[in-house]
């Protein structure tokens, strides 16, 4: 397909009704940079989903009753990430859901994403319809991920004694050795504090951890 320029003797409107936006978009040649710069970003303004107000009013208190419920960073920035793909992909209509829009939409995650995104797209619809719409769940019974038992990696002591000996910054080394002899995660490592030390008990507070475990 020849290329179309301002100068064919088409103006704007004419352009619009003579060809598709796509064709608009990849095709038309404008004389000057300026024009090409400034019709690629009026098209890419149009093509730009927009968000409608009520999707962006029910998102934010969304986000508030995760906080007032006391879930975890990670767990909110994760739950309404799926709750934002799920608008985007009905056309951010997602206060009245049906099984099958529902069942049309978990096997499509599956298909592109996967189970972990598919749990995380459920976890954060089921907490929109309880706490945002007050709604009951209509996917009842709808998903159930498969179990999955992974066993960590467990290293030696001669293992761990190389990494130990291998780590030349001093504050690297007490680092990985601490975590190691208390059995911590990476995440709960980072979050010690001196306050979480006991000293005269022997004994260490681990913040925010799975069913506020202590050691």
């Amino acid at each position: 397909m020849r290329k179309v320029r301002w100068n064919d003797g088409l103006n704007e409107a004419a352009i619009a009704e003579k060809y598709s936006p796509s064709v608009r978009l990849n095709n038309i040649i404008h004389p000057q940079p300026e024009r090409d710069y400034l019709y690629f970003t009026m098209r890419m303004k149009q093509m730009k989903p927009q968000v409608p107000a009520h999707f962006e009013h029910n998102y934010q208190h969304l986000l508030n009753c995760m906080k007032l419920a006391g879930l975890q960073p990670k767990t909110i920035e994760l739950y309404s990430h799926g709750v934002r793909r799920a608008g985007g992909y009905f056309d951010y209509q997602i206060d009245e859901l049906t099984k099958l829009q529902l069942t049309d939409y978990f096997v499509h995650i599956i298909d592109t994403l996967s189970w972990s995104a598919l749990k995380h797209d459920l976890y954060g619809l089921k907490f929109y319809y309880a706490k945002v719409l007050d709604k009951p769940w209509p996917g009842a019974d709808l998903v159930k991920p498969p179990k999955s038992l992974t066993l960590p990696d467990i290293i030696t002591v001669p293992q761990a004694q190389q990494i130990f000996m291998a780590t030349r910054v001093l504050s690297y080394r007490v680092f990985f050795f601490t975590i190691d002899s208390l059995g911590l995660r990476l995440g709960e490592g980072l979050r010690l504090q001196i306050g979480d030390i006991d000293a005269d008990r022997m004994r260490m507070q681990v913040r925010n951890a799975t069913k506020s475990r202590r050691l």
